[in-house]
């Protein structure tokens, strides 16, 4: 068993492991987790934010929030294949949330994954997720297409979001990856498809690893006369 400061995880070996997770990201389900898994150097073609760290980006899903959740995962039950539950219990507002997912691993790089989850979070507007991806990684290429959809009980809220991004070893130290994506939006949603692309670029020295991306979003959230431009910079250094 180990502890953390939002959850803490029962390793029972070849049966799996069952986290408990309080709150964050740590509490993710499969559709949360395989979202978007393109090959990128640094972040998602999608992912930018403002300057108060406020995301403007639309995400493929809309997924539970990680608070209160149970996940268990299973990798040793059968060679090459992981299986992800999730769970949040329902509370006297709404119903609980399932979720799970599997993806295989078993042929030499290959990954390809399905999830889905019904997020019950909103008393109701229940939303149906799906996610599907495949990656393929050969020599110093890494391929990858990721799609989903947002099946909602609210009028006009479903979307469709598709991605692919390559990635390339220039060296041990150094990658590039360029990726693009399109989020589109139910037709009576009045909402014009959100199209993102990005460059991105890792490179570690010794204890010091710089990341950065360059982003360009179209029709941010579907709003026609919101477009950005974004660039990231990460600079980490391990003691």
């Amino acid at each position: 068993m180990s502890n953390g400061n939002t959850h803490f995880d029962v390793d029972m070996g070849d049966m799996g492991t069952l986290r408990f997770a309080g709150n964050g990201a740590s509490g993710n389900g499969a559709v949360s987790a395989w979202d978007d898994v393109t090959p990128a150097a640094n972040e998602e073609s999608w992912d930018i934010q403002n300057a108060t760290g406020l995301a403007l980006e639309t995400t493929p899903v809309n997924a539970q929030t990680g608070d209160d959740s149970i996940i268990y995962t299973n990798s040793a039950m059968i060679d090459g294949v992981t299986v992800m539950l999730n769970y949040k219990p329902g509370e006297t507002t709404y119903d609980s949330t399932t979720g799970a997912g599997i993806k295989f691993t078993g042929v030499e790089g290959l990954d390809v994954g399905l999830a889905m989850e019904d997020n019950n979070t909103t008393n109701g507007a229940v939303v149906e997720n799906t996610v599907a991806y495949i990656k393929y990684a050969m020599d110093a290429f890494t391929v990858g297409f990721s799609t989903s959809s947002v099946d909602s009980q609210t009028a006009n809220s479903d979307t469709d979001f598709e991605a692919w991004g390559v990635s390339y070893a220039v060296s041990e130290d150094l990658s590039i990856s360029y990726g693009s994506s399109t989020v589109e939006y139910e037709s009576g949603a009045s909402k014009s498809d959100q199209e993102a692309s990005a460059i991105g670029v890792s490179w570690t020295n010794g204890s010091m690893s710089i990341v950065a991306s360059r982003h360009t979003v179209d029709n941010v959230g579907g709003t026609s006369t919101d477009d950005r431009d974004a660039t990231e910079v990460n600079l980490t250094f391990a003691f």
